[in-house]
């Protein structure tokens, strides 16, 4: 993640607060995902599935 913000940063395509920043790169990854599952609600994303749980099922 800090290298991604950097990057974002470095080439303008991010701009944040001291504070911000700070707060974001203290997060985990999956608190982060918690906090965008509305965002990706509304872009209407589904969410993805693991794949082993369909394959249990048809294996008898």
């Amino acid at each position: 993640m800090p290298a991604l913000i950097e990057a974002m940063e470095r080439h303008g395509h991010l701009d944040l607060a001291p504070e911000m920043r700070a707060k974001l790169l203290a997060m985990s990854a999956a608190t982060i995902d918690r906090a965008l599952v509305q965002v990706r609600e509304k872009l209407g994303r589904k969410r993805r599935r693991h794949t082993a749980h369909s394959l249990r099922r048809s294996v008898p």
